[in-house]
């Protein structure tokens, strides 16, 4: 088995194998536009097609009641960040459709005629394709900066059961016309730039940025930036202004990155600044962290185990802070110890819990496992390489691909079984 984990081969088989289980679910259930995702759809389709975003008539077609705000919009309050991703491939797919409708309809029968309405299942394949070619490259990354402090083989392993363990499988190959896929690659390029760009000239720029663009794919998602935010205290502790420059970068990277967010705001609200989320209320004085974690429905930890198994690697990262993770720790000249990866990806991990176990809607509705929590995954997954790597030096390596392929045999059941039941 060992020669078939090569990263060459792996990415194209998740790929292919995710795109054959989203069709054969379409197949099956005759749309791939399905509940939150006809919000998200609606963005792309009315800015590609109408050139506006008034959605009345996307959710008209969609079979959602609009209502309106004070300023006439259909009210959405949803995010536009994973639907600005989806149009570069629905434009091209719209384009191409009507070239082969203006071919077929010289002939002296105009005998072909294709849907460009932009709801047609050739639009919801593109859009589909989009999210899957993120997630799968979302994977790459957090691939890729493994390599970094484990060996290829253990990399390798923690990027595949990331996939096939939890449910990125369901957000990449299943229901990828969701923002799940495309925050789990926002926050593993955010992941990627943090832990393998530390010495570029516009490091905090960029940072916020790609925290800015985080944040309007899923507006929870641009707490990533709490990474950065806890390093600077410690990497220019000495000297104050170059502390306040990269504040004053991060914020300003940010500002840029979340801008569309900001005018979206504006147009259909009429503020600036509203979130419609803030309406839906939080508890932070009781929230509700058992239920999100331990559930029957869709407890992260009893539907997805293998995150319960990542969060106890970074627990023996953060107590022993092994070799391999020197270069994590910011070692800058002159200073002392600085925070190493446990402690971003423990923070990180714990404020979205927070966050999520505080808001009004923490049951997730029909989610499987508890979708919001994917973008801390390329964080985790250094917790789950740490075991695995543990793991492999106790037993020998077939029977690790045992577990994991029991592993995710559970998780396939459940994912049939949520299917089942929603």
């Amino acid at each position: 088995m060992d020669r078939y984990l090569s990263n060459k081969i792996i990415f194209p088989l998740i790929f292919l194998f995710s795109l054959t289980v989203f069709l054969a679910h379409t197949l099956f259930t005759k749309t791939a536009v399905f509940s939150d995702g006809r919000f998200y759809y609606s963005i792309t389709r009315s800015l590609i097609k109408d050139k506006d975003i008034k959605f009345s008539n996307e959710f008209e077609n969609l079979g959602v009641t609009p209502t309106y705000t004070h300023s006439g919009y259909v009210w959405n309050k949803y995010p536009p960040g994973a639907p600005f991703f989806w149009m570069p491939l629905f434009f091209i797919t719209d384009g191409f459709l009507y070239l082969i409708n203006s071919v077929g309809t010289l002939g002296t029968w105009g005998w072909l005629t294709l849907d460009t309405l932009g709801y047609g299942i050739a639009y919801q394949i593109s859009v589909a394709i989009s999210s899957i070619l993120l997630g799968v490259l979302g994977l790459y990354l957090v691939y890729q900066v493994l390599k970094d402090h484990f060996s290829e083989k253990v990399s390798l392993l923690t990027t595949i059961m990331l996939f096939i363990t939890t449910n990125l499988l369901f957000y990449i190959a299943v229901e990828p016309i969701s923002s799940h896929a495309v925050s789990f690659f926002v926050s593993s390029l955010f992941v990627y730039y943090f832990l393998r760009h530390q010495n570029d000239k516009y490091y905090y720029l960029i940072l916020g940025i790609i925290g800015g663009i985080a944040g309007l794919v899923r507006t929870q998602d641009s707490l990533i930036l709490i990474t950065p935010i806890l390093q600077i205290p410690f990497k220019f502790r000495k000297t104050i202004k170059l502390m306040a420059t990269g504040y004053w970068l991060l914020v300003t990277g940010f500002f840029i990155g979340f801008l569309p967010q900001i005018i979206f705001w504006k147009k259909l609200f009429n503020t600036f600044w509203y979130s419609p989320y803030l309406e839906e209320g939080f508890n932070f004085i009781k929230p509700q962290v058992l239920h999100v974690l331990f559930n029957n429905q869709n407890g992260l930890l009893t539907i997805t185990p293998s995150i319960g198994i990542a969060f106890l690697g970074l627990i023996i990262i953060f107590l022993s802070i092994p070799k391999s993770f020197k270069s994590l720790e910011f070692r800058i000249s002159g200073n002392k110890w600085l925070p190493n990866i446990s402690h971003y990806a423990l923070l990180y991990f714990v404020v979205q819990l927070c966050l999520i176990s505080s808001w009004s809607g923490f049951y997730q509705g029909g989610s499987y496992s508890i979708r919001m929590m994917v973008t801390t995954y390329p964080l985790l997954a250094f917790g789950l390489a740490q075991t695995i790597e543990l793991v492999t030096k106790k037993i020998k390596l077939n029977k690790v691909y045992i577990i994991v392929g029991a592993v995710t045999l559970l998780n396939i059941i459940l994912i049939i079984r949520y299917l089942i039941s929603f």
